[in-house]
């Protein structure tokens, strides 16, 4: 009995040695799937990085921008502010993902194209007033400047008026045109300080401005043969009102 245990027992510490071997080039397989896995991801990873690196690297291109601001301005002023991105994208002539390439959120793109509309007709304004003449002259260049840009810009002024009341256009947006316009404010509020409104908030009167502007500039539109004869008209009813 003691011969043949003594005789097997080689026999078995062969087959836990090769067990145990064999356990172990399985785990070191394992273990080196494991480590091919993780330097796989780890490269997809990087890969992945170099590539947003690479695309923020990429200059924008300004045409591509502005035609998404134009694409967007004709939209708004024909469907108004419910109109998606995609529909946008379509207009523009790219693909929907190319409008977040330029700005991140759809009240992105509509308090640029705010900001753009303001400053062009801020800039229009502005350029129309001469510095040497009294008020009264001032004034009126200032009306015939912006009912001007109005007419000729249907779209644009649609667009505008309809941002202009949306919960969309952020404070620092209105007090950065509101800056911009601020000589064209101060007139308004140095004609107003001699009539009856002398009393009310600058803000209410430029309001009570832009809406005879408006009404003005519909008339025009609707009736062009008597464009010119309107606008002196509502000038005069404005310099009444406020002088």
């Amino acid at each position: 009995m003691n011969r043949t245990s003594h005789q097997r027992s080689p026999a078995g510490a062969s087959d836990r040695s090769g067990s145990m071997e064999r356990l172990l080039a399985i785990l070191r397989s394992a273990q080196k799937a494991l480590d091919n896995e993780r330097l796989n991801s780890h490269l997809m990873i990087s890969t992945k990085i170099w590539m947003q690196s690479k695309r923020m690297a990429r200059p924008l291109s300004d045409d591509r921008r502005n035609t998404i601001i134009i694409a967007a301005t004709e939209l708004i002023a024909e469907r108004g502010l419910g109109t998606s991105t995609a529909d946008i994208a379509k207009h523009a002539g790219i693909s929907n993902g190319s409008v977040f390439t330029y700005f991140e959120t759809k009240t992105d793109l509509f308090n640029a194209i705010y900001s753009e509309l303001k400053e062009e007709l801020i800039a229009t304004v502005l350029a129309a007033i001469p510095s040497d003449q009294d008020e009264k002259s001032q004034l009126r260049y200032f009306w015939s400047a912006r009912t001007h840009w109005g007419v000729t810009n249907p779209q644009k002024r649609k667009a505008l008026a309809q941002l202009h009341v949306s919960d969309k256009i952020t404070v620092v947006s209105r007090q950065a045109a509101t800056v911009s316009a601020a000589p064209i404010l101060n007139l308004i509020a140095q004609v107003a300080m001699r009539g009856t409104l002398r009393a009310a908030p600058p803000s209410y009167v430029v309001e009570l401005v832009e809406g005879m502007a408006g009404t003005t500039m519909d008339f025009m539109i609707a009736n062009p043969a008597m464009a010119e004869e309107a606008s002196q008209a509502g000038f005069d009813a404005l310099w009444r009102m406020l002088a």
